[in-house]
């Protein structure tokens, strides 16, 4: 072979390897998306669903409001029905508004936006806590049996429930470092023990943009470290959830300056280290409008809830969308027209959704599959494999043409 030969050999060599790596990588980046398993309907007479999870047994819960009230459905793995309860404690009016498995066992609901309530795991009553003033916005189920509501008064507060039903302690979280009130929209725990909030601050008394904020607590709501996101890191922070690498990944609202006076609506999410600075920005705004909620889907990234806005409202369309570790969007599923108020990630890397139909009239349920080459990270997993494919054929290219 002479050297004009094996440079075009060569060349030929590297562009097909590299179209087999751009098409290799927007498979391992889009999978084949989320196939949908099974879905259930039902009238919404019978049942509002506003909340779902997935149970130890490897079924369901599905939580809202029926005629009479607070209501739990048990599901099977296969979304079919195998109970309808009622909670007691509430009137027609009543409705659950979460429902979680507690790491302890049985049921913990948050019902009628003020009441943490825990059952069995066939939905039979244990004891209720009432919450006598502010506006509950984010529960979580504790590793010990309690339960901890996060919302705001006329101060942010944490409040701790014990395993029996009682209260084990309240916070009230202050005022803000340069004036304003904290306003609190999640809770989670966190792996060492304590808890992670997110939230945004009410400026109040001036005109400023809403800052987020993230506060770290021990696992007696006591403040470790608390960080204001501010000027172009600014917005609402709406959801937050642990990294298990260590740090937080927090959704977040930003609503920016656009030409003639008008405001740009940019939905992302930022990724902090342990101890809450930003390493990392990821933005929505091709997908949604708004992203309200995040959730770890183990060591292959994140789910994200959120909403695209249209001209019409009857066009828009909430959407699941599936990320990598650094944010990058996998994959996007809309729900065409399902208003989603429940979603839980499986114990499979699979999910389920629950909702209303957009004319009012009937409650989903639906279970998605997630392929593993869909759950895998994106594509750029495949440049050790590429650069050792190109190596390999330099090196036979350059041995060709010296025989």
């Amino acid at each position: 072979m002479n050297h004009y030969s094996g440079k075009i050999l060569f060349g030929g060599i590297i562009v097909l390897a590299f179209v087999l790596f751009v098409q290799a990588s927007s498979a391992a980046a889009g999978g084949d998306g989320p196939q949908l398993e099974w879905m259930k309907e039902y009238p919404v007479e019978e049942i509002e669903i506003l909340s779902v999870c997935e149970s130890a047994d490897g079924g369901y819960y599905a939580a809202g409001a029926g005629p009479e009230g607070r209501l739990v459905m048990k599901l099977d793995s296969e979304g079919n029905t195998l109970w309808k309860k009622y909670i007691q404690g509430s009137d027609e009016n009543g409705s659950i508004k979460m429902v979680k498995e507690s790491p302890a066992g049985g049921l913990m609901l948050f019902a009628d936006g003020e009441n943490l309530i825990k059952a069995t795991d066939d939905a039979v009553f244990e004891w209720e806590f009432h919450q006598p003033v502010g506006k509950v916005s984010s529960v979580d189920a504790v590793p010990d049996g309690s339960g901890v509501m996060a919302g705001t008064y006329f101060q942010g507060f944490l409040t701790k429930v014990a395993s029996d039903g009682t209260e084990a302690w309240n916070r009230t979280l202050g005022d803000p470092d340069g004036g304003g009130q904290y306003i609190l929209r999640s809770v989670q725990n966190d792996p060492d023990g304590g808890f992670i909030i997110a939230g945004y601050i009410n400026p109040i008394f001036v005109v400023s943009d809403y800052n987020g904020f993230l506060m770290k607590t021990d696992a007696d709501g006591g403040k470790i470290w608390a960080r204001q996101y501010s000027g172009n890191a600014s917005g609402m922070l709406l959801s937050a959830t642990p990294v298990d690498s260590g740090g937080y990944a927090a959704a977040r609202f930003q609503a920016l300056a656009g030409e003639d006076n008008s405001t740009v609506d940019v939905p992302s999410v930022i990724f902090t280290n342990a101890d809450g600075e930003v390493t990392g920005v990821a933005d929505y705004n091709k997908s949604v409008s708004y992203v309200y909620h995040i959730e770890n889907a183990g060591d292959n990234g994140y789910y994200l809830t959120g909403i695209k806005f249209e001209e019409l409202a009857e066009d828009d369309e909430y959407k699941i969308i599936r990320t990598d570790l650094s944010g990058n969007v996998i994959w996007e599923k809309g729900l065409d027209d399902v208003a989603l108020n429940g979603f839980t990630a499986t114990s499979h890397g699979d999910f389920l959704v629950g909702g209303i139909s957009y004319d009012g009239n009937t409650s989903v349920l639906a279970k998605y599959g997630v392929d593993d080459k869909s759950k895998g990270a994106s594509g750029f997993d495949l440049i050790p494999a590429f650069a050792a494919f190109v190596f390999a054929a330099v090196y036979l290219v350059f041995r060709k043409g010296s025989e």
